[in-house]
């Protein structure tokens, strides 16, 4: 049997704009303004003016625009600094079956291409966006066991250079060429996210690198490996020991769409402890009590979840890392404040002795769930004695309880608040993604940021 990659690219190049339903362009939209809103949000995150000067300073060829600065770079670097702001919040959309994010390595490489190649059609934008999307996500479900792989760098470089490539107008045999120089370029690990570090918001940044340059080098001829994802050492059978569910690379391309999956974060930390938020605003809502009427807390979430946030919170060398990646301190943070927003994040609150002294009262417990984002449950023991119990089967955010467009709306301008930025940006988001379908030019009318770090 041929390899997957093969069907992969047919597909990507087959596809037209009309092929693609009217609710899933819709979708993609919303995701297109959820993921510019953070950009401007994590201009000023801890590790992305540093990277953002470097950029700068390095300087080269001015093609494509860093949206938060008055300033070009090569495409590359363009799509490298921009997806680091757009994840660095954790922010950004979860696809929940692929344990993984999108729109912040496959956003980034095609803006950055499509600048780089000249005016693109709003539709023709679109059309490389939903592919790109739909690719990364399938890449990311077929993983059966994880081992230690970061889905969102180590898949998501293959669907940001398939967006890429649509948008540089690759023959299909360059197209397939770039999947294998992509390959070789492919990387990533959960490393850097149990130690807390920042590498952590970098590595989808130099996925969206990677696939931008990728398609730039298959364009000027260059040759990488065929059989990318089934090959005697192509990526499941070297990286996950050909234990993964072929059926996902293969069935219903063009059909079904894997971005109308995806979930939409309406907390800025891991999706992994969403749900104790959730639950915790959900009985501040019921039940009304404050931190000093609280004993003790319990989380109950499935093993792999636990694996990953489920620690003594201790902030460490980056601590706004260490909190967005603990259950402890996102339960103990919301029955403070009641939320859960970006200001929760701010170097005050994450080190607030109070906060820290009541995530230290909360215990994770595994339980033997397999779903890694399956149910959760918080107990929460009052010191009258009362017990306070709430379940959460599916979390806010995810497709089957969506943000509306009111919630997204807000967020949004949270976002470019949050950066500096002025108002009348979200204004002027809102109008370019609603132009998006009938637009000669996708990227016309896209604000570039004045936000915090710039301004000072």
């Amino acid at each position: 049997m041929a390899d997957a990659i093969e069907g992969i690219v047919a597909h990507a190049i087959r596809i037209r704009f009309d092929d693609i339903p009217a609710d899933v362009i819709a979708t993609t939209q919303s995701y297109l303004l959820d993921t510019m809103g953070l950009i401007a949000a994590g201009a000023s995150a801890p590790g992305c003016e540093a990277v953002i000067d470097q950029l700068v300073d390095w300087g080269g060829k001015p093609e494509a625009r860093l949206f938060v600065r008055d300033r070009r770079v090569p495409a590359p670097a363009a799509a490298m600094g921009n997806s680091l702001m757009a994840h660095a919040l954790d922010f950004d959309d979860t696809h929940e079956r692929g344990d993984m994010h999108g729109y912040a390595v496959v956003l980034p490489a095609a803006m950055a291409m499509a600048e780089r190649c000249g005016p693109v059609s709003g539709p023709e934008f679109l059309r490389a966006i939903v592919t790109g999307i739909d690719i990364s996500y399938r890449l990311g479900m077929a993983i059966r066991v994880y081992r230690g792989w970061h889905p969102t760098a180590t898949c998501g470089v293959f669907g940001a250079a398939i967006a890429a490539g649509m948008i540089a107008r690759l023959s299909e045999t360059e197209l397939r060429n770039a999947m294998g120089i992509a390959y070789s370029l492919a990387a990533g690990n959960f490393q850097c996210i149990l130690d807390g570090s920042l590498t952590k918001r970098m590595q989808p940044a130099f996925a969206a690198r990677a696939a931008v340059e990728a398609a730039v080098y298959a364009g000027a001829g260059l040759t990488g490996a065929k059989d990318v994802l089934e090959g005697r050492f192509g990526l499941f059978p070297l990286y996950e020991l050909g234990d993964y569910a072929p059926e996902y690379l293969r069935d219903d391309l063009g059909v079904r769409f894997e971005g109308m999956s995806a979930s939409m974060k309406p907390y800025p930390s891991c999706r992994f402890c969403h749900a104790a938020v959730d639950a915790v605003i959900a009985l501040k809502e019921a039940v009304g009590f404050g931190p000093d009427d609280v004993a003790e807390m319990e989380l109950r979430m499935p093993h792999e979840a636990h694996d990953y946030v489920g620690g003594p919170y201790r902030p460490g060398d980056s601590p706004q890392v260490s909190a967005q990646f603990n259950a402890a301190y996102n339960a103990a943070v919301a029955v403070f404040r009641g939320k859960l927003g970006l200001a929760e994040l701010e170097p005050e609150v994450v080190l607030d002795p109070a906060i820290r002294a009541l995530a230290d009262r909360v215990t994770t417990v595994e339980t033997d769930e397999d779903y890694c984002f399956g149910p959760q449950d918080i107990i929460i023991t009052l010191k009258d004695g009362r017990t306070l119990t709430q379940h959460v089967d599916v979390m806010l955010g995810h497709f089957d309880k969506p943000l509306t467009r009111e919630q997204l709306v807000a967020k949004v301008r949270d976002c470019i608040a949050y950066g500096g930025a002025p108002a009348s940006d979200v204004e002027q988001l809102l109008q370019w993604v609603g132009g998006l379908p009938t637009a000669a030019d996708a990227l016309a009318g896209l604000p570039t940021y004045r936000v915090r770090s710039e301004a000072a």
